[in-house]
């Protein structure tokens, strides 16, 4: 029986490697069009079919029915691949019946339906459009026009400053038209045409000009973070919004070429109304201009600029086209869109002229700055080569082209080998970077001997960081809520210790340490990294963690690290009394990812000398960054 086994599984060895099984070809089954109306006198009429395998037709009802009424002559009933539904049919002599007849279409595991609609013989077509012309206000965004018809129509539009409206409309319907608020000081007209059977019904819009603009000194964001406080000077900022924070109240933070700033409370328009922010619906990826104050906190030390006593003074709203989209619009410069392709071809490496694909289409882009607010003329440094995909803000379009774009990111198509971060922890580091301030909020002395400490008992990361050396990084210390544990502020603080490490007091359950990094391109799916580090932990400190990256929306475990459980806890580091070993781990990206995110977080309510502790740990955790004389900690690295 053993030999018997043995041959079969050999045979199947055999037939397995030797045996090619043909990829599995999807059916495809499409009508074009899939519904026909004729008029009474009609007697024929067909329907294009595009396939890949041999169909069937039935008829699945006719109105009047066939026993009733045999006025369905005839229908095709088999074809093969792309082919022709030809259907015959009498006149209609009727008055007041309108005849359909509805076919199924099978193909394999595919099916689709055709329907024929024949007019009756006094049928007359009749279209009209409620209130066709529109005054609105220059903040308007939308106009719907209410339509009463008996036949099919369509929409068409040539205003550059129409966003988006009704393309189709089957008998009675609405036509909503989008723009955005109107920038200029005087007013402007839209025009969209319906057709029908009952002929062109022009529509026309007409908005506003907004309030002239206020004096103000134009800043980029790098300009406005720069700019002295104010109370009485005026700044106009204008930028992406990176990250709502408040919808409602109008809290975000923006970014532009040149860096970013942070908004605090801003009115939707001049003299509006607080916490109706909302109702401009913006969304992260939408462009504003914003006109306000300037204001420099000093939160536990650490600077924070603001633009403060602000209102919304345009905006556009930044949607996302395919290129065949896109490729349907008008020529025009109001309006702006997202697009996202491969870059095919490079006519001018300088001021960024190219060819750009996304499978849909293709359209040539002819002049690419480097960002919104960004320059002209420097192509060449974004590091853009053909076969790079690519984002881009379509701000301008002439002769079917985009004659003006906003650079937004890139990625290659696979990221070279070599250090991404590098973390340098001295004390000469890490005061000339500014982490000592970044970090804790108040510096080292003189001799760099002092330990420099905040407390901070607030949820977050509090806006405390510290930058890479080398490379685009960050690492920042995320916690729990611990301001009802202890109001006066002494449980949780940032450390740096007199030898440039940095590290926190007072970690819980699930606080951790955050490393973030920015390749400055997409990091594509399938790239292998390896993150180094060592964590040095006190006798008081927690020393049990789960170090995670984070996949789309999720966090999960690193490669190269044993997953092990104390008392139904969970880790994969333990380190125990400033243990000084260097860990390294390995991710392998499941997907495009535009950051690079891991976590240290304490996993286990257990010291580092083993010890339980409930609530709070203690002591400290800290990062070392020399390790055996080198260099080695943190690092981000590809392979």
């Amino acid at each position: 029986m053993k030999k018997i086994i043995i041959i079969l599984a050999c045979m199947a060895a055999f037939v397995s490697c030797k045996t090619k099984i043909a990829p599995e070809v999807r059916t495809e089954l499409s009508a074009e069009p899939a519904e026909i109306i004729v008029t009474a006198a009609d007697t024929y009429a067909s329907f294009n079919i595009v396939s890949n395998a041999s169909w069937q037709v039935e008829c699945v009802s006719a109105v009047p029915t066939l026993d009733k009424d045999n006025w369905l002559s005839g229908f095709t009933k088999y074809g093969v691949n792309d082919g022709l539904v030809e259907v015959e049919f009498t006149e209609n002599h009727e008055r007041n019946v309108t005849r359909t007849a509805t076919f199924s279409v099978y193909a394999k595991d595919k099916a689709i339906t055709l329907t024929l609609t024949q007019r009756p013989v006094d049928f007359v077509a009749e279209l009209t459009v409620a209130e066709p012309e529109r005054q609105v206000d220059y903040n308007v965004k939308k106009v719907e026009f209410e339509v009463k018809s008996n036949v099919p129509w369509s929409v068409s539009s040539d205003s550059d400053w129409v966003r988006s409206y009704t393309r189709t409309g089957n008998e009675d319907g609405t036509i909503t038209v989008e723009f955005d608020y109107n920038p200029e000081t005087i007013s402007r007209e839209a025009s969209l045409t319906v057709n029908s059977e009952a002929g062109e019904t022009v529509l026309k819009i007409t908005q506003g000009g907004g309030p002239a603009p206020e004096a103000a000194v134009d800043v980029t964001a790098a300009e406005f973070v720069a700019a002295p406080e104010s109370s009485s000077e005026l700044y106009r900022l204008s930028g992406i919004i990176e990250n709502m924070v408040s919808s409602t109240y109008g809290s975000m933070r923006i970014k532009d070429a040149t860096g970013s700033a942070f908004v605090y409370c801003l009115l939707p328009e001049k003299d509006g109304q607080e916490a109706t922010f909302s109702k401009l619906g913006l969304g992260v990826g939408d462009y504003i201009v914003m006109v306000g104050h300037k204001r420099v906190s000093t939160v536990g030390g650490l600077r924070a600029d603001e633009l403060v006593d602000g209102y919304q003074e345009s905006h556009k709203t930044v949607g996302t086209l395919s290129i065949e989209d896109y490729n349907r619009l008008p020529d025009g410069k109001v309006n702006w869109y997202r697009l996202k392709g491969e870059v095919t071809s490079i006519s001018d490496n300088v001021n960024g002229s190219f060819t750009m694909d996304d499978g849909t289409g293709t359209v040539e882009v002819k002049s690419l700055l480097t960002g919104v607010n960004g320059e002209s003329g420097k192509f060449s440094e974004l590091g853009i080569g053909a076969g790079s995909r690519i984002t881009v803000i379509a701000a301008e379009k002439a002769d079917g082209s985009v004659a003006v774009a906003y650079y937004e990111k890139s990625k290659d198509p696979a990221l070279e080998p070599g250090v991404i971060a590098r973390w340098s922890f001295t004390p000469d580091a890490v005061t000339a970077a500014g982490s000592d301030m970044t970090w804790t909020g108040s510096k080292m002395d003189a001799a760099g001997k002092k330990d420099a400490s905040e407390y901070d008992n607030s949820e977050g990361d509090g806006g405390r960081y510290i930058d890479s050396g080398e490379g685009s990084g960050r690492m920042t210390f995320v916690q729990s809520d611990k301001t009802a544990l202890d109001p006066d502020g002494d449980i949780s603080r940032r450390i740096m210790y007199y030898s440039g490490q940095p590290g926190a007091h007072g970690l819980a359950m699930d606080d951790c340490f955050l490393f973030a990094v920015n390749a400055g391109m997409t990091v594509p799916a399938g790239t292998r990294l390896k993150f180094s580090f060592c964590v040095r932990p006190e006798a008081g400190g927690a020393g049990y963690f789960m170090v995670e990256y984070l996949n789309g929306d999720e966090w999960k475990p690193v490669a190269g690290l044993t997953r092990s459980s104390i008392d139904g806890y969970t880790y994969n580091l333990r380190r125990e009394t400033s243990e000084q070993t260097l860990t390294e781990c390995n991710i392998v990206t499941e997907q495009d990812m535009d950051a690079i995110s891991v976590r240290i977080r304490v996993s286990a309510p257990y010291l580092a000398n083993g010890n339980r502790f409930d609530g709070l740990a203690s002591g400290g955790v800290r990062f070392r960054g020399l390790v055996s004389g080198n260099d080695l900690s943190p690092v981000m690295e590809a392979l």
